[in-house]
């Protein structure tokens, strides 16, 4: 049984220990001398729920529906299976891992599954190798490199031909899970300084340092350099040739300036504040104060936010483009000033003044706001004459079937307000055709006009008929303006604010009381 929990993790604080990512737990065993191994079970429904949280866990099933008492997932009072635990061994597998004193390996048996594939005949087949072998792409030097033949395969508008460079990529990749080299993890007491690059194909990083000395086979394609001077000010034209550059939208900073969060950023990797010609002391106190909620990840700023979720900081020069994106594009629907900035939130960015920005942005759009009386569609005008001269009509529905009906057709007298109604199993114009001459004509003579929707059930062959016969001007409302026949819409929500409090639980005998009703 899947249960979806997803609108209860959205009104959950967020997790404030995420669990950690695979490559930083291998890095934090390799080395060590000696591990223990421990594998439990019966570890599920141990921790009881709060009473008055008990009905946030509630689900329905076929068979009725139910609400947790425990916690479904988590670990306590854990009960140890002693055939599988292991103490103080020199080496063991973690996650598809060798680990011991000697670093990280692969996993023989994993990879001599890996080595005895035939080649893929499809791109199933593909995506299904490329995966297996991304799990230790870590081992490959050049991975990206190599698959390139094979990841040209999965494009939708590529004919699958498995060539020679296919074949050959594939088992040299094979070749090299075989004999995939020891990865000792580095010594991360001494400060490094990576430099980063991409291509249209792949992006990759190569490490830089002011000295010769390396950490030995840190990893297969690079060298780790150590560093051995004290922190500096950030190059904000390095970070600017990563990042790109622009101008600022408002047009109130230079070309190539830095951007919003530079003295934050320093404050950050060196810990020293702007000199006092440059700020006063009252904004020194506020950096210092908020820098508590940002850190540094070269050459982005991330902030964490108030409901605990992480953003990307960005300069002046990308804020246009980022609410044009979230506003205007495809993905954004021309919504108010709140909820595009709340579009720009949810999709990871953030900066100081973007409430303000996302007003003024919003504030020129053409689809939002600001249209006046000539932007309307023109509207048909209605003259009321005498007493049941003028009638709108309307249908209501469909509601749940009471007595094989599942339609109103509700018809209304402009100057007396008088309502005529009808329960009809369908709403079709039959049905109109059937009412008008029979609780209409008979009853109140013959009116001048009869004002409708442009819905088929009244523009059509039939009811054209009808009002020529009977010299009935039929007129038409406005489309997307239901005020052009808006005394047939309150005559409708009248009639269902009263049948709402009349009818059973079912809801299946309204028809019964629409008389009453009326």
């Amino acid at each position: 049984m899947c249960i979806d929990y997803r609108k209860l993790n959205e009104a959950t604080k967020k997790d404030h220990f995420p669990l950690p990512f695979i490559d930083h737990m291998l890095e934090r065993l390799a080395g060590k001398q000696y591990f223990c191994f421990l594998d439990g079970y019966s570890g599920y429904f141990q921790i009881y729920v709060d009473p008055e949280d008990q009905e946030k866990t509630t689900f329905t099933c076929p068979f009725g529906t139910y609400a947790y008492r425990r916690m479904p997932c988590q670990e306590k009072n854990l009960v140890l299976n002693f055939e599988k635990c292991h103490f103080m061994v020199p080496e063991g597998i973690v996650l598809g891992h060798v680990v011991s004193e000697r670093g990280i390996q692969v996993d023989k048996t994993k990879v001599d599954v890996i080595s005895k594939l035939p080649y893929p005949t499809n791109q199933k087949e593909v995506r299904g190798f490329l995966g297996h072998a991304s799990f230790y792409r870590r081992f490959i030097k050049d991975f990206a490199k190599i698959v390139q033949p094979l990841t040209h395969l999965l494009h939708n508008d590529v004919e699958f031909d498995f060539d020679e460079g296919c074949k050959k990529a594939f088992q040299m990749l094979k070749d090299r899970l075989v004999s995939a080299p020891i990865i000792r993890a580095p010594d991360w007491n001494y400060p490094f300084e990576v430099m980063c690059d991409a291509s249209d194909f792949y992006s990759g990083s190569g490490p830089r340092g002011d000295t010769d000395k390396a950490i030995p086979n840190a990893f297969p394609e690079e060298q780790l350099y150590y560093i051995w001077k004290s922190a500096r000010s950030i190059d904000w034209e390095a970070v600017l040739t990563v990042t790109g550059l622009g101008t600022s939208d408002r047009g109130k900073r230079p070309m190539n300036a830095e951007p919003w969060f530079a003295d934050l950023a320093n404050y950050l990797v060196t810990g020293e504040l702007p000199g006092s010609h440059e700020i006063s002391q009252a904004q020194k106190m506020k950096l210092k104060s908020e820098a508590k909620y940002y850190f540094w990840d070269d050459p982005y700023l991330w902030r964490m936010c108030s409901d605990q979720v992480i953003r990307r900081c960005i300069p002046e020069w990308e804020h246009k483009d980022v609410l044009n994106h979230c506003h205007a594009l495809a993905c954004g629907g021309h919504f108010g000033p709140r909820k595009t900035a709340r579009k720009v939130l949810d999709s990871g960015f953030y900066w100081p003044t973007l409430n303000k920005d996302s007003f003024e942005f919003c504030q020129v759009c053409e689809r939002i706001g600001g249209i006046s009386r000539r932007d309307e569609m023109p509207q048909n005008p209605i003259i009321v004459c005498e007493i049941f001269d003028v009638w709108g009509m309307d249908f209501m529905g469909p509601f749940p079937s009471s007595y094989g009906n599942t339609y109103i057709l509700v018809a209304v007298d402009y100057v007396s307000k008088w309502i005529e109604a009808k329960a009809t199993p369908t709403c079709e114009s039959k049905e109109v055709a059937k009412f008008l001459p029979t609780n209409i004509f008979n009853r109140y003579g013959v009116p001048r006009a009869i004002i409708s929707d442009q819905g088929t059930h009244f523009c059509n062959r039939t009811i054209e008929a009808l009002m020529r016969k009977y010299g009935v001007h039929h007129r038409l409302s406005t489309p997307y303006h239901p005020q052009s026949n808006g005394q047939a819409e309150v005559s409708n929500r009248e009639i269902k604010n009263i049948l709402e409090k009349m009818v059973n639980t079912t809801r299946k005998d309204w028809s019964k009381h629409l008389d009453d009703a009326l």
